[in-house]
């Protein structure tokens, strides 16, 4: 598997896309398989999910809620505020090419998931300077019914319920799970074993090393980069016992 690059690209203007080539739109808005931009994430407890591209359609709108009291013969209204603002975020863009149904998948699987208080967190890098708490509030994917592409069109709504902490901008990197919470590994990774044939999950590493399967989250644990890896690749949470590594990857137990 080739490794994984972020860093600004390049671009070749020979390969950018072009109408009715049968080309991949994607190679047009990431070329090479890099990035120009930073991308936006959300994340659901243990899950992320980070944009295969940067920050598209945005916008950011709200509302006051209000009583209003009109009374007969009289020309005054009496208006009450209840709810200063209901603020809302609504994203829209492409998932473009053939991995569009991949990434719509892994959207909805957040999209989905049960999230404790105070919600989802979603960062929107260069439209906000701290990770904001979201609910969804609807979503909407469509493959128009002329488009010969692979591509879906995604809107996406969010009902925002407060701001977190500052973060810095990871300028395309993804960021942990949970942004607002710092994890210390457990242990000191000193050993490693390489990744062969019929080990190359975190639970059949676990069972040779370990000697117990259900110690795959310690594994997972000493190994962050590959945890990160994982998520930059929209690997669901729940298929990470089970991914296979590469063979000859490094893992730390």
């Amino acid at each position: 598997m080739p490794k994984y690059d972020i860093r600004p690209a390049v671009v070749d203007h020979a390969q950018e896309f072009r109408q009715n080539t049968g080309q991949d739109p994607a190679r047009y808005l990431v070329p090479d398989g890099n990035l120009f931009h930073p991308r936006p994430y959300l994340t659901s407890g243990d899950l992320i999910y980070v944009w295969p591209v940067g920050v598209e359609g945005i916008r950011h709108f709200g509302n006051s809620a209000v009583a209003i009291h009109r009374y007969i013969g009289d020309s005054d209204v009496d208006v009450q505020v209840v709810h200063k603002d209901e603020a809302r975020i609504e994203m829209s863009g492409t998932f473009p090419g053939i991995t569009a149904v991949d990434n719509m998948a892994a959207l909805k699987l957040l999209v989905r998931d049960q999230t404790p208080d105070p919600g989802k967190t979603l960062f929107l890098p260069g439209i906000f300077e701290r990770v904001q708490y979201v609910v969804v509030e609807n979503y909407d994917f469509v493959h128009a019914a002329d488009d010969r592409t692979h591509s879906f069109d995604y809107t996406i709504t969010f009902i925002r319920t407060g701001p977190g902490r500052r973060i810095a901008d990871p300028h395309g990197t993804p960021a942990p799970p949970n942004p607002t919470k710092k994890v210390t590994p457990r242990g000191h990774p000193g050993r490693y074993t390489l990744s062969k044939s019929g080990s190359q999950t975190f639970r059949q590493i676990a069972k040779r090393v370990y000697g117990s399967s259900e110690k795959w989250k310690h594994l997972a644990d000493l190994n962050a980069r590959l945890v990160q890896y994982s998520h930059a690749m929209a690997i669901p949470f729940f298929q990470l016992p089970t991914y296979r590594w590469p063979l000859g990857t490094k893992i730390f137990y």
